[in-house]
């Protein structure tokens, strides 16, 4: 059970004067029994700051309790064991609740020693782009640990922290400690969108120059063990409460801010890869790295809903290489994606499903011929799902999939041939599609088995590709660059109207309901008459995807009317929902 304290009694409010207007929250995520944490604290109640203090007994904070303050200090000390700060799963990352923090635009401040070694063990390491500390910490490297790392000479130990020429926080000129020497402080080689706030010194030190103490957005990393800070033989109050005090007014001030992108086209990249590879997460670094809003989703038990689908303009469905009980598709007897995504589809929002196996999963292997009223047929475009890159490979040059070309009608990529990290991409499905599709990538080259075979293509608003994006390459490594291109290019396609959904017909039972909707174009009143409104409710959307109206209907009438006075002019497209089918098309409002 955590012991929480609650500070701010009546003997603060008496002799403490707090700042309401920015909160920090203190978590002591130290095992070794050391109450290092308790000079922190009182740095923040010598800063006039409002706060509270966490210590973690057997759980972490959860987002609910973060989201209640500004900013984190997540302290550590020199525990280097089980620490709560990481996420305990496969994915190296912190913990959910930290992270879905962060991604709110909360700071967190991450302070002590032996946080990467409880993760990571002993220096070094080198991170890259698609691994969270990289994108989020801004660490390229975690380069060494003083003591454990020196060599014989005249230091074991770091002696001195020096604030670097990009400090423009603090003001104390030299950082010692309580002991003439800190051991296991880590040192780090950073990105070029992190800022550097202290160095390991002295000049002659076997890692000076190395940094210490650095930010990148609203997360900030030390290796300082602010607790213990003092002259080199005692502890001294003086200095932790001047960094943490300036600390603090930095992050007030917005310092340390998310970088959000501009408001405008959103994405939601839906991971439904039960593999537990965490490919998604380089498609999560392309869409940081387009400059475009976005959001992720790790499906664990149920798929987003149509709600939360229709925050977003576009949703980028991956798949990676899960072939079973995938969410992307209706679990009922009927071959179509699951009711949230067809409703979003209806109401024009972009859809992009990319994997391998998510034909398999519901068809097994190929081939397998589609037609007129199928779902696969109508909707994705694809009227045969004809090959399995490898599974159906005859024995000769090529065992699986070596090369993806863009097709002729490709006008949207600029990546000249797509390779991946492996050598030949396995299971990679192959596609002959309707005349109302368009390719955008083919199997090759010329003499591979299924040469011209399309593998990526889009009717409408319903984009496929069996390409595994996150793991694009040059045939023996991931090259992010290419993932970065790929998924911008696609993005910026869909946000200048490339997939367009043509609503000029209701897509769905039309032959159930007689729906007639007048007049149109109209300027005044709208009434859509129909044969029956059981469990009937209505939504209408503009050009941009906002709902501009939604109501239930009364399943005693055969009509409904509503009034567009003060609709702006342009055209709308509306969605009737009668007894869990879904009925769309569109009016035009003219003044």
């Amino acid at each position: 059970m955590k012991n929480k304290l609650l500070l701010l009694t009546v003997l603060l409010f008496a002799f403490v004067s707090t700042n309401a207007q920015y909160s920090v929250l203190l978590v002591d995520d130290d095992a070794n029994g050391y109450d290092e944490w308790s000079y922190v604290q009182t740095a923040l109640i010598n800063s006039g700051y409002s706060y509270d203090t966490i210590n973690i007994d057997t759980v972490a904070p959860d987002f609910a309790t973060m989201n209640n303050f500004d900013m984190v200090i997540w302290h550590t000390a020199n525990d280097g064991l089980d620490l709560y700060l990481w996420d305990t799963t496969a994915t190296v990352q912190f913990n959910p609740a930290l992270k879905q923090y962060i991604d709110a635009g909360g700071v967190v401040w991450v302070d002590g020693l032996d946080f990467m070694y409880a993760k990571y063990g002993s220096a070094p390491v080198d991170f890259a782009a698609g691994d969270f500390v990289y994108d989020y910490m801004g660490v390229s490297k975690y380069a060494c640990q003083s003591h454990a790392d020196d060599t014989v000479g005249t230091y074991v130990g770091l002696t001195l922290a020096l604030p670097t020429a990009s400090n423009t926080i603090t003001t104390i000129d030299s950082i010692q400690w309580k002991w003439s020497a800190l051991c296991y402080g880590d040192g780090f080689e950073i990105t070029t969108d992190a800022t550097s706030l202290f160095e390991m010194g002295p000049a002659d030190y076997d890692f000076a120059g190395m940094v210490n103490g650095l930010y990148k957005e609203n997360v900030i990393t030390t290796s300082l063990r602010i607790a213990s800070l003092g002259d080199g033989s005692a502890r001294v109050q003086a200095d932790i409460d001047l960094v943490v005090k300036e600390m603090i007014v930095a992050a007030e001030a917005g310092t340390f801010a998310k970088n959000t992108p501009p408001a405008g086209y959103s994405v939601l990249l839906v991971d439904d890869d039960a593999n537990g590879y965490d490919e998604w997460s380089y498609v999560q670094t392309a869409l940081i790295n387009s400059g475009y809003s976005y959001d992720t989703l790790n499906i664990d038990t149920v798929a987003p809903d149509f709600a939360t689908l229709n925050n977003f303009d576009m949703v980028i469905w991956h798949t990676a290489n899960d072939g079973q009980d995938l969410y992307l598709w209706d679990t009922t007897a009927t071959v179509q994606y699951n009711e949230a995504l067809r409703e979003y589809i209806d109401s024009n929002g972009v859809v992009w499903v990319d994997g391998l196996d998510f034909m398999y999963n519901m068809y097994g292997s190929a081939p397998v011929d589609f037609a007129d009223g199928d779902f696969v047929y109508d909707v994705m475009g694809i009227s045969k799902y004809a090959c399995q890159s490898h599974a159906d490979d005859t024995v000769g040059t090529y065992v699986g999939l070596t090369l993806a070309l863009p097709a002729a009608t490709n006008t949207i990529t600029t990546i000249d041939s797509i390779q991946w990290k492996w050598s030949a991409l396995w299971y990679g499905d192959g596609f002959e599609i309707t005349n109302k599709a368009i390719a955008l990538f083919e199997m090759g080259p010329d003499d591979y088995d299924f040469a011209g075979m399309v593998n990526g293509l889009y009717k409408e608003n319903v984009i496929t590709t069996s390409l595994r994006i996150a793991s694009l390459g040059d045939g023996s490594t991931r090259v992010q660059a290419d993932i970065d291109l790929l998924v911008k290019e696609m993005i910026v396609a869909a946000e200048a109207g490339t997939f367009v959904k043509d609503n000029t017909s209701i897509t769905y039972a039309k032959e159930e309901q007689n729906i007639v909707l007048y007049p149109n174009p109209a300027s005044d009143e709208i009434t859509i008459t129909f044969e029956s409104a059981k469990n009937a409710s209505i939504r209408v959307f503009d050009l941009t995807g906002k709902i501009v109206l939604t109501d239930v209907i009364d399943e005693n009438s055969t009509k409904y009317r509503f009034n567009v006075s003060d609709f702006n002019s342009g055209m709308y497209f509306y969605q009737i929902t009668i007894d869990n089918k879904a009925y769309s098309s569109k009016f035009v409002v003219v003044k």
